[in-house]
């Protein structure tokens, strides 16, 4: 196998990790009392340590090595989430979540960066498209099994195989580099790469945004689905069929990344889905939300593709694990803010307008992709 292919396969895992629990996780919270909007802030809260531990993740990965940042990660991973499945009251269910987010941060920058260090000069969307394409089957089969898995044994087995699938990857970050301590000129700066690569913290903010609409749909189309009168595995299916489209769309887009204007891909993808998400109130039968979710994961399948390519091609080699803990970074405040201002707008209004204010958002994407510089 090469490590192309090894650095995809332990982002299959990472991903499984969480997406085992994605039809479950709102459910299970609002089984032991939680409200709407402590759902979201619950859900969120892991992302927002998740998106500081990070920023920090470049710094630690210079200095331990990628190979030790990821072990403690999966780690970490690994045990904050087997305590969350373990804890009942609000202090486990919170602490689990924050010590989950801060563990996950040292896997996603080091990892990142092994892709675009693999990636021929000419190639980074085909490189790129194939870790993605790892990715979404983690976002294709997890929830599938989870919700399979959660209609037979209860809701929060799925946690437990979360936990063991972060032990899986231990023993395969064999062909991940060392690592050791950087001269100082390639050390982690935030600030010296926004002044050399200014639009790593703009294509990080439209990736926000994209994140910021995923979060929404992919925190609430649980509750909205269930209140139609869909079962947790019917739940799971939905994410499976986005799931099944996002990783499809991933090889003949690296192809099309190649070739074709990043801007106008990354675009077309974030308005797409803001428009998707804000319909979805409309799909009231289990039909007619496979349909939405099987658009959402074509629309959404170009984003993250598109913006990471994008980040590659104008980042200088030695900010590589930096640029990328920025770009990881913006996924999961996405990810943070997505769950808990859609909660508040639940609770204020209704759960439809939490839907329908990703179409707004997404004009915000499309505005800074307009002002970042074009890729080489």
């Amino acid at each position: 196998m090469t490590i192309a292919h090894q650095l995809g396969f332990l982002a299959l895992l990472s991903v499984l990790t969480l997406s085992v629990t994605f039809p479950v996780l709102p459910l299970y919270l609002e089984q032991l009392g939680y409200t709407t909007a402590e759902v979201g802030l619950i859900v969120g809260i892991m992302n927002l340590s998740l998106a500081a531990s990070e920023l920090a993740g470049g710094y630690i990965s210079d200095r331990i090595g990628r190979k030790a940042a990821l072990l403690w990660g999966y780690l970490g991973s690994a045990l904050s989430m087997l305590w969350f499945a373990l804890s009942r009251g609000s202090v486990g269910i919170y602490s689990s979540r924050i010590l989950q987010g801060i563990f996950r941060g040292l896997i996603w920058p080091p990892l990142f960066a092994e892709v675009a260090d693999a990636a021929p000069s000419d190639a980074h969307g085909r490189t790129f498209g194939l870790f993605w394409f790892y990715f979404s089957i983690g976002i294709l089969i997890g929830p599938l099994v989870g919700g399979a898995i959660a209609d037979r044994y209860g809701l929060v087995i799925p946690f437990f195989l979360g936990a063991g699938l972060s032990v899986v990857a231990l023993p395969i970050l064999q062909r991940v580099r060392e690592g050791g301590k950087l001269p100082e000129t390639s050390r982690s700066n935030l600030l010296a790469l926004s002044g050399e690569a200014p639009g790593v913290y703009l294509l990080s903010g439209a990736n926000l945004v994209h994140t910021l609409i995923t979060a929404v749909w992919s925190t609430y189309i649980p509750l909205h689905a269930a209140r139609q009168g869909l079962s947790p595995g019917e739940i799971g299916i939905l994410f499976t069929l986005q799931g099944l489209a996002f990783s499809f769309i991933q090889v003949p887009a690296g192809r099309l990344a190649d070739r074709s204007s990043l801007r106008f891909l990354a675009g077309l993808g974030i308005l797409t889905r803001a428009g998707l998400v804000a319909a979805t109130p409309l799909a009231t039968d289990f039909p007619s939300l496979s349909v939405v979710s099987l658009l959402n994961g074509i629309a959404g399948g170009f984003v993250p593709l598109t913006i990471s390519t994008w980040v590659a091609r104008i980042v200088p080699p030695r900010w590589a694990v930096t640029a990328m803990g920025v770009y990881n970074a913006s996924v999961d405040a996405g990810f943070f803010f997505g769950p808990v201002l859609g909660g508040l707008v639940a609770v204020a209004t209704s759960l439809s307008s939490a839907f329908a204010l990703c179409a707004v958002v997404g004009l915000a994407g499309l505005a800074l992709l307009t002002r970042t510089q074009d890729p080489l």
